[in-house]
């Protein structure tokens, strides 16, 4: 199992490049390895800093299996 940190507020998921931020759907937001904290809070400063509301840190837990074509 593995667990990563992506940025959301409300139902919006984060992308992060450079100095720039855009919303975006789940598959395409930015994920950050749970070292990276520090860093993802200040991306949350960042965000509250212009004006957005109630931006948060989610954790995602992942886990992987093989996948079958026979249990889609």
């Amino acid at each position: 199992m593995q667990e990563l940190l992506i940025v959301k507020a409300g139902s919006r998921y984060y992308r992060f490049q450079d100095r720039q931020y855009h919303t975006c759907e789940l598959n395409k937001a930015s994920v950050f390895p749970m070292e990276k904290i520090d860093t993802v809070k200040e991306l949350i400063n960042r965000l509250q800093d212009d004006g957005i509301k109630k931006p948060y840190i989610a954790r995602l837990t992942i886990t992987e299996e093989p996948y079958s074509e026979e249990e889609s």
